[in-house]
């Protein structure tokens, strides 16, 4: 009881400040979402939850929840900090594009313009060369991550990229297709150094944290500054690391300076400029219209687009730290924005929760309430297909943590996906509807999927539709067996890493090359959410060089073979290996 007291209390002393000047009663809705969180909180798998609630010049609501360090019972409140993660990467884009507006940089001028010391080797001919536009949008064709010393007690220096990049590959060509790269905002974070004489961290506070006053907001890149508590996904202390790519995630704030920021992106905002409306319009502006393989997916600068709804076209981004995570919703049709803070690994929900909150604002502010109709999934209208027809659909499929391979079976592909079997009926349109042989041996139809395949700039691709959403994704990459010789059958077994730093999270903390089914593959252990193996199928270059198959994030990583005092040593992802077994 004493409790509900003081949370109606803090609640409307909160709220009462914006009804003063506001006529839009967002009571209810805010108490059912704060609802949510403490339903959450009580299960005890996330600790802390602050959020934040804008519209248009100003912060409706701000609300911290939960326990910002619960060994020592120390409540969250308002200057309760968080590591945003990816969101910072707003920060650096949003610095990146105060450049080109200045004059100083020219985000479509090639990278090396601004970096000369940046060079990596390249894959595939081409004429295209990187911009810091490519960067932003993720079309640089980058790898993804150089995984080890990624999370540290003590990092390196971003700009130690440049070094790392040696022992790989450009994955992709230029604007081949979306492929998430920290690595690109370490370089964003390079060519503003360089551009400005300025340190990065005191770039964005110059010209991003000071204009706003944010004045919790720091870029941490070590931790060392806030030592900040974080949980992981069954709620238990988990040590927070700092983070290398401090340009891609290292940026610290409390919800209400986080909440500062997302407000410069509305329509109605009239405090300080730190971005022009034309640019942040260029932000919004779907960049990827001419990428095939990115299946009609929406991209911006570096914004993520959300299905629409009553607050029209919803734009957001999250971000992980080790433990911390975060989201921010920006909707300008209806002047709405919302920000999301924890210290805890669990907050997935809370992503489509959030997603309602505004779109249930919207309705009150009048906005015509957005009817997502009934979804009727077209009548399944099969056909029977012979075998010998279906056999070009069949063979080796690379997923980005998995293969699997397609049979025919009774007039239908069959296939074993993570301990699942799968039967692919063919539809008269030509694509496949999937059904999952549960445990008692009965077929259950997955009406709202379909299983499509499709070439697309030369390679087959098996593509995931889910029609509820309409979203599409490349599910695998079709590619044949390669034969493997002495030389690359020597290398089989398990792989240690040297020179181990006992500061540095070991992101990935196996390494096998095997051979399974008749495929050369390379399987790691991911720790971040949990252990999760990773199945990489590998494409072998030459007696030194193979490259994980595949298309989009973490595919096409560097596998390279040197040799070191006369010891075979193996670069993966920034780890130096030795075979041990």
């Amino acid at each position: 009881m004493k409790k509900s007291i003081l949370f109606t209390l803090a609640f409307l002393f909160c709220y009462s400040l914006y009804c003063q000047t506001n006529k839009v009663d967002y009571t209810n809705v805010i108490e059912n979402y704060i609802k949510e969180i403490e339903n959450t909180l009580n299960k005890g798998s996330v600790k802390a939850i602050s959020f934040a609630l804008i519209d248009g010049n100003r912060i409706v609501y701000s609300g911290n929840y939960g326990y910002s360090d619960f060994e020592d019972s120390l409540k969250a409140d308002s200057n309760t900090v968080y590591g945003i993660g990816s969101i910072s990467k707003l920060f650096t884009a949003t610095s990146t594009l105060q450049l080109h507006e200045k004059g100083v940089i020219d985000i479509d001028s090639p990278l090396t313009k601004y970096c000369p010391n940046f060079k990596i080797k390249k894959r595939f001919e081409t004429d295209l060369e990187i911009t810091p536009r490519m960067l932003i949008c993720h079309y640089s064709g980058l790898p993804s991550d150089i995984t080890n010393g990624t999370f540290s007690k003590k990092p390196g220096h971003f700009s130690s990229v440049n070094i790392l990049l040696d022992k790989e590959y450009a994955p992709f060509p230029p604007n081949y297709v979306y492929s998430y790269s920290n690595i690109g905002y370490c370089l964003l974070g390079v060519l503003m150094e360089n551009s400005t004489g300025k340190k990065y961290e005191e770039y964005i506070k110059r010209y991003i944290f000071e204009p706003l006053e944010m004045h919790s907001a720091i870029v941490d890149g070590d931790n060392s500054v806030l030592m900040l508590k974080g949980y992981d996904e069954n709620g238990n202390l988990r040590d927070e690391y700092g983070i290398r790519p401090a340009p891609a995630g290292a940026i610290k704030s409390n919800i209400n300076d986080l909440a500062k920021f997302a407000m410069t992106f509305l329509p109605a905002y009239n405090g300080t400029k730190i971005l022009s409306s034309n640019t942040i319009n260029s932000m919004f502006t779907v960049q990827n219209q001419t990428i095939p393989l990115d299946l009609g997916e929406k991209h911006g600068m570096p914004w993520f687009f959300e299905n629409i709804n009553s607050a029209g076209q919803i734009y957001y981004h999250s971000g992980g730290t080790m433990n911390h995570r975060g989201l921010m919703l920006i909707a300008p049709e209806s002047n709405l924005a919302m920000v999301i803070l924890s210290n805890s690994v669990n907050i997935g929900r809370f992503h489509r929760l959030s997603i309602n909150l505004i779109d249930s604002c919207a309705k009150l502010k009048g906005r015509t309430p957005y009817l997502k109709s009934k979804m009727d999934f077209p009548v399944l209208d099969t056909v029977t297909i012979s075998n010998d027809e279906l056999a070009k659909y069949t063979g080796l499929y690379a997923h980005p943590s998995f293969v699997f391979e397609l049979f025919t079976k009774k007039n239908q592909l069959y296939t074993r996906i993570q301990n699942a079997d799968y039967f692919l009926k063919p539809l008269k349109d030509g694509s496949f509807v999937p059904q999952i042989l549960d445990s008692n041996g009965s077929l259950l139809i997955q009406k709202n999927v379909r299983f499509e395949f499709s070439n697309i700039k030369e390679n087959d691709i098996l593509i995931y539709h889910s029609l509820e959403n309409n979203s599409k994704q490349i599910l695998g990459t079709k590619f044949y067996r390669q034969e493997i010789d002495s030389l690359w059958n020597s290398r089989i077994g398990k792989y240690e890493i040297l020179e181990t730093n006992s500061n540095d999270h070991l992101f990935l903390s196996y390494f096998e090359l095997a051979i399974e089914n008749g495929v050369l593959v390379f399987n790691q252990m991911e720790d971040y959410e949990g252990l999760e193996k990773w199945q990489t199928a590998v494409a072998v270059k030459d007696n030194n060089t193979a490259f994980a198959l595949g298309i989009g994030r973490h595919r096409g990583t560097t596998l390279l073979f040197e040799s070191e005092k006369g010891n075979e040593i193996l670069w993966f992802s920034g780890y130096k290996l030795k075979r041990v077994q």
